[in-house]
């Protein structure tokens, strides 16, 4: 992979949008440039919306300092806006179809309003009888179709889009390969949301709301909820005890909070160095700090889908 295969992985946020380009060359990961540009607070309008007329403005800045041949843009919508299922197929049968009526009995929701991907889940056990597991991914048009047209008409491809708790999961999931800690949770802080993350064979993606927080800021109530979705996880899910916390996002780096987390939830704490999933070269200047983690978990997940679709097209 070269020039060509470069992809931008951009987190649009409540006060920013994140930019990460990033290439791969066989198994190395280079980042080549990452931005960020500040947004007004009302950039999102109601029902996860964005305001046409702003984001487009900042839009078309960014792709300004992108660098040449980056116009390959994943993006994440939220977590709370995708609908995911676990179905079960009869038998052994084209999943398209099945899949789209199975879902429609399950959703508030017309089948025709909804877009929907799926993966076939290999490691769950299946009844002889049955056929297999899908998770099932499915998101209204309309908000697609919305994110899709303000990135069109700021001049930028958006190819790839997933929940937002997928970034989170491919960085996890380079974490634990770079430092061998398969027991390690990563803790997303953001400025309205903390995010839960672990992969492995009961993955984790856990959100809850901010909102009784002051930004940056640890409180006995976040540490109280963090507290109960730990446990609540360790209790249901049949699961190694989480070992250690990774600390990421723009609240990672607000100094102290590692060291109060390791005092309320008795683990070890540390933000994230991402400079240990970049194993090709990258600029100096363009080192990501934990800020930058949903934007290069975007940029990740796109290289990893180009090479598919062209593994499977040979």
């Amino acid at each position: 992979m070269g020039i060509s295969s470069r992809v931008t992985g951009v987190d649009i946020g409540h006060h920013s949008i994140k930019a990460v380009t990033l290439t791969k060359w066989r198994n190395t990961y280079s980042v080549v440039s990452c931005a960020e540009l500040l947004v007004p607070d009302d950039i999102f309008a109601d029902n996860h919306m964005l305001d046409y007329q702003k984001i487009v403005k900042k839009l078309k800045e960014l792709k300004k300092g992108l660098p040449l041949f980056s116009r390959k843009v994943a993006i994440a919508i939220p977590d709370s806006t995708v609908i995911t299922k676990e179905l079960q197929l009869d038998s052994y049968q084209s999943p398209e179809t099945a899949l789209a009526n199975l879902l429609c009995d399950q959703v508030p929701f017309l089948i025709d309003d909804l877009a929907f991907d799926y993966a076939l889940l290999r490691n769950v056990g299946s009844s002889t009888e049955l056929g297999p597991t899908y998770r099932v991914y499915a998101a209204r048009h309309s908000l697609l179709e919305h994110r899709i047209t303000v990135l069109r008409d700021s001049g930028i491809n958006p190819f790839f889009i997933s929940p937002h708790g997928q970034s989170l999961l491919a960085i996890w999931s380079q974490l634990q390969i770079a430092t061998q800690r398969k027991n390690w949770l990563l803790v997303d802080i953001g400025v309205t949301q903390i995010t839960l993350c672990r992969g492995g064979e009961a993955p984790l993606c856990k959100v809850f709301d901010k909102a009784s927080c002051v930004p940056n800021t640890v409180t006995d109530d976040w540490m109280m909820s963090l507290r109960q979705q730990l446990h609540l996880y360790q209790s249901l899910a049949a699961v190694e005890p989480v070992e250690g916390i990774w600390l990421s996002g723009g609240g990672a780096l607000s100094l102290g909070v590692a060291q109060q987390l390791e005092q309320s939830l008795l683990l070890p704490c540390e933000g994230i160095n991402l400079n240990l999933l970049l194993t090709g070269p990258t600029p100096k200047c363009s080192i990501p700090n934990a800020a930058f983690s949903s934007a290069l978990g975007l940029a990740f997940n796109g290289l990893d889908w180009l090479e598919e679709q062209r593994v499977s097209s040979r």
